[in-house]
């Protein structure tokens, strides 16, 4: 009688350990997929960041935009980009 009961009790150790191992790989994919969601998001601001920058310095003579608390000021031909501490320059669209 104790055989199988020792039995029943393998199989279930070994059943949940496999899904506990599944759980933890599903939830490291899941934060990887976050994080690159995030900087895809971030690429995008930056992107249309330097479309308006580039088209405001091409019609008005603007410098600067402040855009979704980025900041961003031309310099000579490339846009200076302040994001979360970190300096970017991106290339000017227009000449």
């Amino acid at each position: 009688m104790r055989k199988k009961q020792a039995y029943v009790l393998v199989t279930t150790v070994i059943i949940l350990g496999a899904l506990s191992t599944v759980f933890v790989l599903q939830n490291i994919a899941f934060n990887e997929q976050l994080r690159a969601q995030a900087k895809l998001i971030q690429l995008t601001k930056i992107n249309v960041l330097q479309a308006r920058v580039s088209l405001l310095y091409a019609t008005n003579g603007d410098k600067s935009l402040m855009f979704d608390g980025i900041m961003a000021t031309v310099d000579d031909q490339e846009i200076c980009v302040s994001i979360q501490g970190r300096q970017l320059k991106v290339p000017l669209l227009v000449k």
